[in-house]
């Protein structure tokens, strides 16, 4: 093949590889159920300590019911603020009113972040996660605030 015809595919090789270095990764929020023990619904997720939980299978909450973020620095720590489908907060509430004691599970990124107790009843629209680095606080924050940032979130409807 002549050098000619070679610069074409040489040029739309480059910039198919250019635009896919590109693209956001994808970001994942999950809320989830920590399972009191192994069963045949539940999933294994490990820690970044190697502690093993188990997560009851279908997520209370995943990146589609969240619909803004903020970073903000609580007690020295960057967190994620997140507000919520009214749907959503109906669901949260009724579930933590429901399962005060037992644990819920913050995965993003497929990462468990954190395993909190449930003390009272969540209320509102909205709560936080967190600690991360500033950086991986805010590409999150940003990847909500993107009608395409998410990549299992719809595209926004015009």
């Amino acid at each position: 093949m002549s050098m000619k015809k070679m610069l074409p595919l040489l040029v739309a090789s480059l910039t198919c590889c250019q635009l896919s270095a590109q693209a956001p990764p994808c970001q994942t929020i999950e809320v989830s159920i920590v399972a009191e023990r192994p069963g045949r619904s539940s999933r294994q997720i490990v820690s970044d300590e190697g502690k093993r939980i188990y997560l009851i299978g279908k997520p209370l909450l995943t990146s589609n019911d969240f619909t803004h973020a903020n970073v903000s620095l609580t007690e020295g720590q960057f967190v994620l603020n997140l507000e919520m489908t009214t749907e959503s907060a109906q669901r949260v509430q009724t579930f933590t009113g429901n399962n005060v004691g037992k644990e819920m599970a913050f995965v993003v990124n497929g990462r468990l972040i954190r395993t909190p107790r449930i003390r009272d009843p969540i209320v509102g629209n909205g709560f936080l996660i967190g600690a991360f680095g500033r950086d991986e606080t805010q590409k999150l924050a940003d990847a909500i605030n993107r009608p395409d940032g998410l990549c299992n979130k719809p595209l926004s409807k015009h």
